[in-house]
Parts: structure tokens; C-alpha cells; sequence
């Protein structure tokens, strides 16, 4: 005989989508809103609850509400001013009266400004340094972060972020361009764009 098996979801209450990412600026006044968008597929009237939500994350309509049969509606929300740079990974739970549940995936991502680094291109000869970057035990991929050489009057000699090469690698590439012969080492510093903060680098 033949046999078949299927799957059948009965929740009709869903996000619209079940990924959403949302950028913020550091720099930004303010809180940031945005919006949210929720559904009814069903024929029926049907109440629903979100939980998941931060203390630093509200709703403007509030945790709870009813939609009618069909009926679409767009939720407004606020991520305060004051959470720190970084990367949020939330999941947030739609359920409906049924206890049936549909969940939404969430990264709240706030970013700084990378500092203004910049090496002064003159006519001593350039060295290249390649190298791998490692953070708490962990080869840094990054390749928005930005790592900087510096000499030993603080003098920025070089920049570069950090490159995937064909096999996977996460590698540093950068040129050194000194201000004036010497033969004292260099400091190296890191600008990590998760949270802002700029680390020492050990050679």
C-alpha cells in the first residue's frame, strides 16, 4: 500500500516573518522604534500573548490583544537608548488562546563608529605584517573590526581589518608605513565592532 505523512499547523496566528534584524546607530538621540507585523490566517476570532521581551524592549500596543478573523495588524516597538553596544539575539513568543506558539527570531545589533585611525603614507620604506588575530582563545573573523599599528609616540602607521582568504582562513594583512626610522617595536590595538571597545594586541 502507499503511505503518506503530513504535517498540519494549526496555529494561524504568526509573525509575518520569523527572522528580523535591526541595526542601530550609537550615535543616534533617542530610542529606536520599529515595527513588528502579526497575523490571523484563520476563520476564527483569536486572542494572543508575546513574552520574550527585554526589559530594554517594549510595545507600544502592549503583550496582549485579539485579532479578528483574516485581520493583520502592525505592532510598534521601542529599543531604549540606554542598552550597550553589542549583539542581542532574542526569541520572541507569539502564542495564541489556544497555547499554540510561533516564534520570531530577533537580533538587535547596536553599533559604534570605528575610530579614525589613518597611517601617514610617507616615503620610509613599508613593512607588511601578516598575521592571525586571537581573542580570548578565538581566531578573530570579524572583518568589520579594525586593527591598527602604532609607533612609540602613539603615531597610527598602519590599518587594516581582517580578510577570509579562499580556504576559510581568517587572516591580517597590513602594510606598516613608519613616521621615522626606528627600531623600537610596535603596539598594535583592536577596535571590536560588537562592543565598541578597543583592546591591546600582544604580538
Amino acid at each position: 500500500p502507499v503511505t503518506w505523512s503530513a504535517y498540519i499547523d494549526r496555529n494561524m496566528v504568526r509573525w509575518a516573518t520569523a527572522k528580523k534584524t535591526i541595526t542601530i546607530d550609537a550615535e543616534q538621540d533617542g530610542d529606536h522604534e520599529f515595527t513588528l507585523d502579526i497575523n490571523n490566517l484563520g476563520g476564527y476570532r483569536r486572542g494572543y500573548t508575546i513574552e520574550g521581551l527585554p526589559s530594554w524592549l517594549t510595545i507600544e500596543e502592549g503583550t496582549t490583544g485579539v485579532l479578528e478573523p483574516t485581520e493583520s495588524t502592525t505592532l510598534h516597538a521601542t529599543v531604549s537608548k540606554d542598552i550597550n553596544i553589542g549583539k542581542y539575539n532574542l526569541l520572541l513568543y507569539l502564542t495564541n488562546d489556544d497555547e499554540l506558539t510561533h516564534t520570531l527570531a530577533l537580533t538587535v545589533t547596536k553599533q559604534g563608529h570605528a575610530p579614525d585611525w589613518a597611517a601617514d603614507k610617507g616615503k620610509l620604506r613599508n613593512m607588511e605584517v601578516c598575521a592571525q588575530v586571537i581573542k580570548d582563545d578565538y581566531v578573530v573573523t570579524n572583518k568589520q573590526n579594525l586593527i591598527g599599528a602604532f609607533d612609540e609616540y602613539g603615531n597610527c602607521v598602519g590599518t587594516a581589518h581582517i580578510d577570509i582568504n579562499q580556504q576559510g582562513k581568517a587572516l591580517l594583512y597590513l602594510t606598516i608605513y613608519p613616521k621615522v626610522a626606528t627600531s623600537e617595536p610596535l603596539n598594535f590595538r583592536m577596535w571590536n565592532v560588537t562592543d565598541g571597545v578597543i583592546y591591546r594586541l600582544m604580538p
